[in-house]
């Protein structure tokens, strides 16, 4: 019984770290990849933090948004930021692209 136990608890564990683990979904996605094309000027599909402090005001550092801690804000990541930006409408103006 109590290998059973075990093994029940083992994968409540898993489903709750995926669960938690996974990105949200997104809002607003068009909106989103527009908004981290303009700001990915290497076109590596994700923004650094050289890319972010050209477009960045400074307010919010990049730290607090590279939520994974992976060194460069996906498009997940660039939504939330979007929300902060504009929690009420996913559709902020769109900066221009920096090159």
């Amino acid at each position: 019984m109590r290998p059973l136990l075990a093994l029940v608890a083992a994968g409540l564990t898993t489903a709750a770290a995926v669960l938690v683990l996974r990105p949200p979904p997104l809002v607003a996605p068009q909106t989103s990849a527009a908004f981290l094309d303009r700001m990915d000027t290497d076109d590596s599909g994700s923004v650094s933090a050289a890319e972010y402090a050209r477009v960045s005001d400074g307010l919010v550092e990049f730290a607090v948004l590279d939520s994974d801690d992976s060194g460069a804000l996906e498009l997940w990541e660039v939504e939330q930021l979007l929300l902060r930006i504009s929690p009420d409408s996913p559709q902020p103006t769109l900066l221009p692209r920096v090159r």
